[in-house]
C-alpha cells in the first residue's frame, strides 16, 4: 500500500503547487485547499495515482512469487453457474446494509470522510455516471486483486481460512482511513474475503465489490439531483432488506456447497484455465 500512498500524496503535492502557481492565495491555502481537493477532477485524479500506485505495488509482489501471475492473484474460473453471480451480486447487499449501520453507529462518535459527496454535488447527471462506472470498476478490481487476490492467498497458504479473511479484512479496512469508513470497509472485507476463500477466485468478489461502490454512486448520484426520496419510504426499504437477506441465505447456500474449483489443503483453490 506504500506506492498506493506515496502516488497519492505526490498527485496532492503537484496540486498544491499548481494552486499557488495559478495565482492562488497562500494565506487562504488551508481554507481552499480542502475544497479544491473534493473538486470532481481533483478527487478522480487523487483516486487514480493511489489504485494506479496499488495496482503497480500488487504487480510487482506477484512478479516476486514463484507461480503464474494470473494463478497466483486469483484471476481464475471460480466455477460458478451464471446465475449464482448475480444471487453473489445480490446477497452483497446484506452485509452492505450491515457496514452502513456500523458505518453510521461510528460516524456518530468519530469524523467521517465528506470527500465522496461533495465530489457528487459537482457533477453534472453525464458526469455522474462517468464517476460512478469510475467508482464500481477500478477500485473493485485493483484493491481485489491486492487484497483477496494477493495477501489474502498467501495467508490462506499458511493460516486457518478465518484468521486469512479477518486479517486482510482489517488491512483493507485500515486503507480507508477514516474510523467510520474503516468500520464499513471491515465488514464488507469480510464478506468480500468469504466469496473470494471460497469460489477460489478474485472475480466474484471484484464483482461484488463493484457493485457494492456502484451503489453508494448511485445513492451520492439520486441524493445530488433529489431522484431518491428523503426519508425511503418504509416499505421500501423493508423490501431491499428481505431481498438482501433472501439473497444472502442463497449465497451462503452457493459457496457452502461443492463448487467446480477444486480447493487445496491451504484453501487456495488450484490454478484453472479461464
Amino acid at each position: 500500500m506504500a506506492l498506493s500512498q506515496v502516488a497519492a500524496i505526490i498527485v496532492g503535492v503537484c496540486i498544491v503547487v499548481w494552486f499557488l502557481a495559478t495565482g492562488g492565495n497562500a494565506q487562504r491555502l488551508a481554507t481552499d485547499l480542502p475544497a479544491l481537493l473534493v473538486s470532481t477532477p481533483v478527487f478522480i485524479t487523487l483516486l487514480l495515482a493511489s489504485q494506479g500506485g496499488l495496482f503497480v505495488t500488487t504487480l510487482a509482489a506477484a512478479r516476486l512469487a514463484p507461480v503464474p501471475l494470473r494463478g497466483g492473484l486469483g484471476f481464475v474460473h471460480p466455477g460458478l453457474p451464471v446465475w449464482g453471480y448475480l444471487v453473489l451480486v445480490l446477497g452483497s447487499f446484506f452485509p452492505l446494509i450491515a457496514g452502513v449501520a456500523v458505518f453510521e453507529a461510528a460516524s456518530q462518535v468519530m469524523p467521517m470522510d465528506q470527500s465522496l459527496g461533495s465530489a457528487f454535488e459537482q457533477v453534472t447527471p453525464g458526469g455522474g455516471m462517468g464517476l460512478v462506472l469510475f467508482m464500481a470498476l477500478v477500485p473493485g478490481f485493483v484493491e481485489e486483486a491486492f487484497f483477496r487476490g494477493y495477501i489474502q492467498r498467501r495467508l490462506l497458504a499458511r493460516w486457518p481460512a478465518w484468521a486469512a479473511i479477518i486479517v486482510t479484512a482489517g488491512l483493507f479496512g485500515l486503507m480507508h482511513f477514516y474510523p467510520a469508513n474503516i468500520a464499513f470497509a471491515f465488514v464488507m472485507g469480510l464478506w468480500l474475503g468469504v466469496v473470494a476463500w471460497r469460489t477460489g477466485s478474485v472475480w466474484p468478489a471484484a464483482l461484488c465489490h463493484a457493485a457494492v461502490n456502484a451503489t453508494s454512486g448511485v445513492g451520492n448520484l439520486g441524493a445530488r439531483f433529489g431522484i431518491i426520496p428523503d426519508p425511503i419510504p418504509d416499505v421500501a426499504v423493508g423490501g431491499v432488506i428481505t431481498l438482501a437477506l433472501a439473497c444472502f441465505l442463497a449465497s451462503m447456500w452457493l459457496l457452502k456447497r461443492g463448487l467446480q474449483t477444486q480447493m487445496g489443503d491451504s484453501g487456495v483453490a488450484e490454478e484453472v484455465t479461464c
